[in-house]
């Protein structure tokens, strides 16, 4: 009985909480003004069938409704929404339904992604430029377009490009440059020093400050609380298009080539490379100077103590070709 009534309890309780989190979500999903379907099939390079709508917000496919724009990347022609419009696989087109809208796409997932990204991206975010509360020193300087969240921090000398958005208390350390068209999340610090420790004749640890600088290329997406060091002397640099996730540690006299993605809490040692187009996943750690090559993918919990070559596929602690650990697994079970 007991037990029947927290079930009951518990399913009040997130019935609420789902109203609460759908209410907050749909002003975060609305455009700031009606878009018509045929813009946005214009914007994605894809053609548009059905009548034109004026569209509100975007949606999930469970969530979708009149004046809302959802995507299926399989059809089911019985989840379609009147006054809706929704982005199918090309391959639909034989079967769409007169009187509904459709946008006809090669990757509707991608596509509904670019809508965000292109129409709502820091959305909730006013448009006036920097918040009142924000710190730019005079020193520093601001590509058009630049938003600055409430309590960031910018100091002397660093550049930040046209149309970044920098979320609250993200400090922008000295000399950092940052491209065009970046998101650095909340609380972020880009640009501190990193741990390196010289110790005296008496065997007291002395830090060496870290007077180098740190490049960030265009269109990087760096997560909340995540940290991103200089370099000792020369230049850390993070590419074109890297995405980082939540509360990632990189190291000072890093080089993340282009297309990278670094998901939530991962922990990178200073002087690391990572060739371009790998994927690292969550809570890995990669030793300090290690090498990993092009297009590779380093798994969840993994611990790199080794260079791994390009294409490679590594897991485990240690981190071993997934073969490998394949193969280790037979012998032990």
């Amino acid at each position: 009985m007991v037990c029947e009534q927290s079930m009951i309890l518990w399913s009040m309780l997130m019935k609420g909480y789902r109203g609460q989190q759908k209410a907050r979500m749909l002003d975060l999903r609305r455009f700031r003004e009606a878009v018509c379907s045929t813009q946005i099939a214009k914007y994605l390079g894809c053609e548009h069938c059905g009548k034109s709508v004026d569209l509100q917000s975007v949606s999930s496919l469970n969530d979708a409704a009149p004046g809302s724009l959802f995507f299926m990347s399989n059809y089911d022609p019985e989840s379609m929404v009147k006054d809706a419009v929704c982005i199918v696989p090309v391959e639909a087109r034989d079967q769409i339904i007169p009187g509904f809208t459709y946008i006809l796409s090669k990757s509707p997932k991608l596509d509904f992604a670019k809508v965000i990204q292109g129409f709502l991206t820091n959305n909730d975010v006013e448009e006036d430029g920097a918040s009142g509360r924000a710190i730019v020193h005079s020193k520093a300087k601001l590509g058009e377009n630049v938003r600055l969240g409430s309590g960031s921090v910018i100091e002397e000398g660093a550049q930040i490009g046209d149309g970044t958005y920098i979320g609250a208390n993200v400090v922008i350390k000295r000399g950092v440059t940052i491209g065009k068209n970046c998101v650095i999340s909340d609380g972020a610090i880009i640009g501190n020093d990193g741990l390196t420790i010289v110790r005296d004749q008496n065997g007291v640890p002395i830090p060496m400050r870290h007077i180098g600088g740190l490049h960030i290329g265009n269109s990087v997406e760096i997560g909340p609380n995540s940290t991103i060091g200089r370099a000792t002397l020369g230049m850390a640099i993070i590419g074109d298009h890297v995405k980082i996730g939540p509360q990632v540690n990189v190291g000072h006299n890093g080089c993340i080539e282009k297309d990278v993605i670094i998901t939530g809490c991962a922990s990178i040692a200073g002087g690391v490379i990572i060739g371009e187009k790998s994927w690292l996943g969550t809570n890995c750690s990669i030793k300090q100077k290690i090498r990993i090559g092009k297009e590779c993918v380093i798994g969840m919990g993994a611990c790199v103590v080794r260079d791994i070559p390009d294409g490679q596929v590594y897991s485990a602690f240690p981190a071993m070709p997934i073969r490998q650990l394949q193969q280790l697994r037979r012998k032990v079970l």
